[in-house]
């Protein structure tokens, strides 16, 4: 993976094993390893209603099985905990229109 991102020129690699991609390994090539729950905190610190557009649009879309925003948010919890927390804090939010 380290080598389609230094091909790709990206900057990061989001990947839950951080361990596998030491700061040693990446930073001579410009890339950081992030967490996902970092990645996602960071972009739902960005922008709070896009990321909580998409995440409703995602749960919409959702038919084996069909699921809720908040059930999405429960599935999501265990991996990206951090982020699911930042997403529940928002402000309420109006029925989506999708």
């Amino acid at each position: 993976m380290l080598a389609a991102a230094i091909a790709a020129h990206a900057s990061l690699i989001v990947t839950p094993n951080l361990s596998d991609f030491p700061t040693a390994a990446c930073a001579p090539f410009g890339i950081e390893a992030v967490h996902p729950d970092a990645f996602l905190a960071e972009l739902h610190g960005r922008d709070r209603d896009a990321v909580t557009e998409a995440l409703h649009r995602q749960a919409a879309v959702k038919r084996n099985p069909p699921m809720t925003f908040v059930e999405l948010l429960d599935r999501l919890e265990t991996v990206v905990p951090t982020f699911v927390n930042a997403v529940r804090a928002g402000p309420a939010r109006a029925s989506c229109s999708i």
